[in-house]
């Protein structure tokens, strides 16, 4: 009869062990999937800065805006500082980008008269895709580490 005990309170323990382990597995995948899907809205993002930051059906780089501080909040509590740190960097680049975009070709016909103050955000922005078209081509990499459902 005591071993009957023995055995089922170690039955017990495995059960609750593996289920232990289950849970620990579960919240890595929803991790991952919240992760994931801030990666793809990111890429999102940067691509379309390279390719055409203000469009005709966002003149103002509105919906840009709510879309990065949207991100920005999601990303808070999702990846460790330094991850975060760089989206942030990216962001910013990318607001910064959009609002010489809209100084340079406004959709109200009122750009920056030429002049020095227009060479000096032009070639801003060229820095500025610069940024974003490598951040673009290393966003893998740059989430790697945070992207593994393993670890």
């Amino acid at each position: 009869m005591e071993y009957l005990t023995i055995v089922i309170a170690l039955l017990t323990f495995l059960i609750a062990f593996y289920q232990f382990k289950n849970a620990r597995y579960q919240i890595r995948i929803d991790l991952f999937e919240k992760r994931r899907k801030v990666y793809l809205d990111v890429g999102g993002i940067i691509a379309r800065c390279v390719t055409k930051v203000n469009t005709k059906e966002d003149p103002f780089g509105f919906q840009l805006a709510s879309e990065i501080g949207r991100l920005k909040r999601e990303s808070t509590f999702l990846f460790k500082v330094k991850l975060k740190t760089e989206i942030d960097l990216i962001f910013e680049n990318a607001l910064r980008l959009s609002e010489i975009d809209r100084r340079l070709n406004p959709s109200s016909g009122d750009s920056e008269p030429i002049g020095e103050t227009r060479n000096q955000l032009a070639e801003e922005k060229r820095h500025l895709m610069s940024f974003l078209d490598k951040a673009l081509q290393n966003l893998e990499e740059l989430f790697f580490d945070q992207m593994s459902i393993n670890k």
